[in-house]
């Protein structure tokens, strides 16, 4: 489980090294990088600590020989660290997806988690993707909540359930199953 207590920080920044120097008094500092949205920035912060926390697990296990790299605890971790994640869960489609999926987004400072209803790329967009700087296509979610403890996730019905979202507010896509009564037809969903 991972640590979620650290402060995530607020903005990313990658100043010019020319302009940031003692000799550059005066001169306005030059951003390297585009700014990166609240949502990316919270995507980019959690797959650091994830790659932290699973480092430290190589790390300190004790547990394989020097000669068995890949055994034990420690080389789960190193394997888990380095297996590549899946497109899929970071990449905003440009259409609806074949099968219910649902997605992470922050906006407003809010963290919210929804299914998808509705996606509006922007006119002439042709990617199959939605560009996570975009601020104007939009994509409907019906929000949901989520039970801290269990994880457990109820489609909201509530007039204030579906809700607008750009491409810059998205985190990540989360796939849903059914469980219990959801199977049946009832409206809960664990992510």
């Amino acid at each position: 489980m991972m640590d979620w207590a650290a402060p995530v920080p607020c903005e990313l920044s990658v100043l010019d090294p020319t302009t940031t120097c003692e000799g550059a008094w005066g001169i306005e500092p030059l951003e390297l990088a585009p700014r990166i949205s609240p949502a990316t920035q919270l995507l980019h912060a959690c797959e650091l600590r994830r790659a932290q926390v699973l480092s430290a697990a190589a790390l300190m296990s004790g547990d394989a020989p020097a000669w068995a790299p890949c055994a034990g605890t420690g080389g789960a971790a190193l394997h888990e660290l380095f297996v590549e994640v899946s497109e899929g869960s970071n990449v905003l489609p440009a259409t609806m997806p074949i099968v219910p999926r649902g997605a992470i987004v922050l906006a407003n400072g809010r963290l919210s988690l929804g299914l998808f209803k509705q996606i509006h790329p922007k006119p002439g967009w042709g990617a199959a993707f939605l560009h996570r700087r975009d601020q104007t296509s939009e994509f409907l979610l019906q929000l949901c909540d989520v039970d801290a403890e269990t994880g457990a996730a109820r489609v909201r019905q509530d007039t204030h359930a579906l809700q607008w979202f750009r491409p810059c507010d998205f985190v990540c896509m989360v796939s849903l199953r059914a469980s219990g009564a959801a199977a049946a037809g009832a409206p809960p969903a664990r992510p």
